[in-house]
Parts: structure tokens; C-alpha cells; sequence
């Protein structure tokens, strides 16, 4: 079972459609939520205790949205010489 191809045109037309009712399709208050690989927190963890970056420098080097999110990663994978 495939999936028919819809188009540009046919999505520019459900856009037009859904913003005309009055949906908000780019509200800027919706979360977004990234998934980062395993290989990925090891290497940014490694780097942070390794004294190479702070937690502000990896955060916007590697686009790291959340202030947790490294102290989670930090709490679960990290050698808990780092946790304050």
C-alpha cells in the first residue's frame, strides 16, 4: 500500500484552507521537541566534563534548547562530577 503524492500545489491549498478557518499553522508557541541521539549526548557529556565547553557554550554551539535538557543528560550519563 503506497501513499499517493498530494502536491505542492494541493498542501499550499490545505494551508490557504486551514488559515482561512482560522487555524494558526505557524503559532509560535508550540513546542518542539528534539531527539538526540545516544552517540550525541555522550560526545556533548564528554565534552562538558572534560572542561572543553560550559554548559552555555555547548548549548549554543550544538542548538540546545533546553536548560535541563544537559543537566538531565549530565544526571543519567555523565561520571556525576559535574552535577551541582
Amino acid at each position: 500500500m503506497s501513499c499517493p503524492e498530494i502536491g505542492l500545489q494541493n498542501v499550499k491549498n490545505i494551508f490557504i484552507n486551514l488559515s482561512q478557518k482560522g487555524h494558526n499553522l505557524m503559532d509560535s508557541k508550540q513546542k518542539i521537541t528534539k531527539l538526540y541521539s545516544l552517540a550525541f549526548k555522550q560526545k556533548v557529556i564528554s565534552e562538558l566534563e572534560g572542561g572543553k565547553l560550559t554548559r552555555s557554550e555547548a548549548r549554543k554551539l550544538y542548538g540546545i534548547s533546553g536548560g535541563s535538557t544537559l543537566n538531565a543528560w549530565l544526571k543519567k550519563l555523565g561520571k556525576k562530577i559535574f552535577i551541582k
